[in-house]
């Protein structure tokens, strides 16, 4: 101040190097860079209404003023005796904006004074609790004329003869009586064309192509402009206006999503969770040696006169096959004829028989279309690169003597791959316990052995359910007491049942029985800097005794996972660790109740760590890679998993039709997996959608039952269905809601 009489109250300071250069200032309040003051603003844009804060951090600007500072005590001792009476600086009843200043009841006052304590800190008072409303003005809704022929709320039934230019909606703050207060007003930066939604018999229609957006900041008008001119008649018109903050996610099919993908959630207090999609096992058969013949078959563009490829096996010299078309073959080489009119069929059909003829070995078929299935094994050697034809796939794919195992929990059978043109028998599988043999020839393609190996797993008793998907993939499933292991095989082993566990040990097991645990095999587990308590495993018909120091977990041979894990619980319970063990069911994983400075050592045990000790365990998703497990199925499983979670607070998906949701209450959404797509903006999802909302924060108020802020415009006739029919008193109530057929 310029003066060190000037009298200074009521300030509030924040993110200052040096708050003031006057030191007779009263009531002054600092506040550090953590705390809250402002509500965030967006898009650049000031806005000085104060947040709500806390409860553990409140705002200590609200509710703390001084309503008046009294009189310079000099200067009343002249005016005094003059008979002029003090004038005290008194706090205004209404803020900067106009509005009353009133008490925020969710706010406890800390310190206010004077006469009145509920008012703010500054210039503009927390007044306004109320979000804004909107209404649709052309056409007018239920309008005196009788032009909407539809007496229900927010929706408008116009006649064939109505011609409408436009549609306009203003948004209002603080009308009687939905708001108990005067507004603040609209924020007019969060009124976008990306907020507003336009649709035309449920087709999302875009701004700069079938419309113009505009919105008007003096009147807070939406003004939506056919590029056409006038809207087209005889079409369902609606609007929604975005009335929350909420992420959208456009779901993927479940054949294009992996086992094990994953996104995070973090909700507004800042609690993460983990969703996990889970489809179980996959096997894929690898696709052996495969030729496309060009779609110009034997014509300009396809295959040239005297084009050569060659074939071989092993070391051998190579058979070298040669395109002809006018009787002219290079000595040693293997003519395949064609003519100009060849098709693609044909081409293919004297590529198998030259090849065939050949004696390579190789059980070549034509598979139509232009593809040929070579037939071909390991040893078999293509060279395409002189010719027009693509080539494709490995040369060994299924080989004779090849195997995989799956264990259901009570039982592990042998599946073994039998070449029948080999002819030497099961080498490991034993189908007098119960061990299958699938026969097959390289003439089968991979396609074709994806589906026998599917009827192979699906005719034993072993609680799967399998299937095959494009490109030679098996859906195999399974629950978390299914083992698959085609180690030994040249299938490609993907995905495993369950996802990520609590921290914790999982107990190996084959047919349901402990596996690989041997005497005197340890893990370690330790808190944080505290002393590390070693656990031995002690097989008592092995030997009983065990390491001076160490923690025992008796066992014997007879000894169950279910007996070995409560061994195992007792013991943590009592090592002092701060542990809260418990058996998983349905499991052999025994879950820590670990807190994140916990860590152990299994390097010395096959017992298998599982976890983070700083993590929950994943909520699973669960998806099925199937054909008609289309987005809209992924998304239903993605809103149960989210709406059935207790590991976040206040976050609820809702569906928005197809394969998008909407997840509301979150801070944040984000997956570094390829499980969602672009929505109808092109946009990659997860995507934030901010609310319409008022300068206090407040959101845009619903107008319908489901919570949305929607309105619907019918112009002209539209058929509807029979769920628009009479419920049988005369009056269609499905009349609220029009919808085409």
């Amino acid at each position: 101040p310029s003066s060190n009489t000037t009298v200074i109250g009521g300030t509030l300071y924040k993110g200052n190097l040096s708050n003031t250069n006057y030191s007779g200032e009263d009531f002054a309040i600092s506040l550090a860079d953590t705390d809250p003051l402002f509500v965030d603003p967006r898009l650049g844009v000031n806005n000085f209404y104060l947040e709500p804060g806390s409860q553990v951090n409140p705002n200590r600007a609200i509710d703390s003023s001084v309503s008046s500072l009294g009189e310079r005590f000099e200067f009343n001792l002249v005016k005094e005796p003059i008979g002029i009476a003090p004038s005290p600086i008194i706090a205004p009843i209404r803020d900067v904006t106009g509005q009353l200043r009133v008490d925020d009841p969710s706010v406890e006052p800390p310190n206010g004074l004077g006469t009145n304590v509920f008012i703010d800190r500054g210039a503009l008072d927390r007044a306004d609790f109320s979000g804004p409303t909107a209404a649709l003005i052309n056409p007018k809704d239920n309008d005196a004329d009788g032009v909407d022929e539809n007496s229900g709320h927010t929706v408008v039934n116009l006649s064939s003869n109505a011609v409408v230019s436009s549609f306009e909606i203003r948004l209002n703050d603080g009308l009687e009586p939905a708001d108990p207060n005067e507004g603040v007003g609209v924020a007019d930066n969060t009124v976008t064309t990306e907020t507003v939604v336009l649709r035309r018999n449920g087709e999302i229609l875009y701004d700069g192509i079938d419309y113009s957006f505009s919105y008007n900041e003096t009147s807070d008008t939406i003004r939506l402009t056919p590029l056409s001119g006038i809207w087209t008649p005889d079409r369902i018109y609606t609007i929604e206006l975005a009335n929350t903050d909420h992420w959208k996610l456009v779901s993927e099919a479940g054949s294009n999503i992996n086992d094990g993908d994953t996104f995070k959630i973090f909700d507004l207090e800042g609690n993460e969770a983990d969703f996990e999609f889970e489809r179980g096992y996959s096997l894929a058969v690898p696709q052996t040696l495969e030729l496309q013949i060009p779609e110009e078959a034997g014509g300009l563009g396809g295959i040239v006169d005297g084009e050569v490829f060659s074939l071989r096996v092993g070391t051998n010299a190579p058979v070298v096959f040669e395109f002809d078309r006018d009787g002219d073959v290079t000595v040693g080489r293997t003519p395949i004829l064609y003519t100009v009119n060849s098709t693609m069929d044909e081409i293919a059909d004297a590529i198998v028989a030259a090849i065939t003829n050949a004696g390579l070995g190789a059980n070549s078929v034509n598979l139509g279309e232009g593809r040929i299935h070579v037939g071909s094994n390991v040893n078999h050697v293509l060279d395409t690169s002189l010719t027009s034809l693509t080539q494709t796939g490995l040369a060994g794919g299924i080989a004779d003597g090849d195997y995989f195992t799956i264990d259901d929990g009570s039982k592990v059978i042998t599946f073994e791959f039998e070449n029948t043109e080999v002819g030497d028998g099961p080498l490991v599988a034993d189908p007098l316990v119960g061990d299958v043999v699938i026969n097959f020839t390289t003439a089968k393609t991979h396609i074709e052995l994806a589906q026998i190996i599917s009827d192979a797993i699906n005719a034993e008793d072993l609680d799967l359910e399998t299937a095959t998907l494009s490109g030679g993939i098996i859906h195999v499933g399974g629950t978390m007491n299914h083992l698959l292991n085609a180690a030994n095989s040249n299938l490609l082993q993907q995905g495993s049942p369950g996802v990520r566990p609590e921290f914790g040990l999982r107990i190996p097991t084959a047919a349901g029985q402990i596996a690989g645990l041997d005497d005197g095999q340890t893990f370690v587990v330790q808190y944080g800097a505290g002393a590390p308590v070693t656990f031995e495993l002690n097989n008592l018909d092995v030997d009983p005794s065990v390491t001076l120091g160490n923690t025992r977990l008796d066992f014997n041979n007879s000894t169950t996972v279910n007996q070995l894990a409560q061994e195992i619980i007792v013991a943590l319970k009592g090592s002092g660790l701060n542990l809260d063990p418990k058996l998983v069911t349905g499991t052999s994983i025994i879950s820590f109740g670990a807190r994140p400075q916990h860590t152990i050592d299994t390097s010395n045990t096959a017992l298998i760590k599982v976890g983070d000790p700083s993590k929950p365990a994943a909520i699973p998703v669960n998806i099925l890679p199937l054909d008609n497990f289309d987005g809209t199925q992924t998304a239903v499983q993605i809103i149960k998993a989210i709406n059935s979670q207790d590991q976040l607070d206040g976050v609820i998906a809702q569906p928005q039709g197809a394969d998008e949701l909407r997840v509301t209450g979150a801070l944040n959404v984000s997956t570094f997996s390829n499980a969602f797509l672009v929505d109808d903006w092109d946009v990659q999802t997860p995507r934030k959608i901010e609310e319409i909302e008022d300068l206090a924060t407040n959101p845009l108020k619903a107008n319908q039952l489901s919570g949305e802020t929607m309105y619907t415009i019918q112009l002209g006739l539209v058929d509807y269905d029979m769920g628009d029919a009479p419920d049988g008193n005369g009056i269609a109530p499905q009349n609220a809601y029009p919808t085409i057929s």
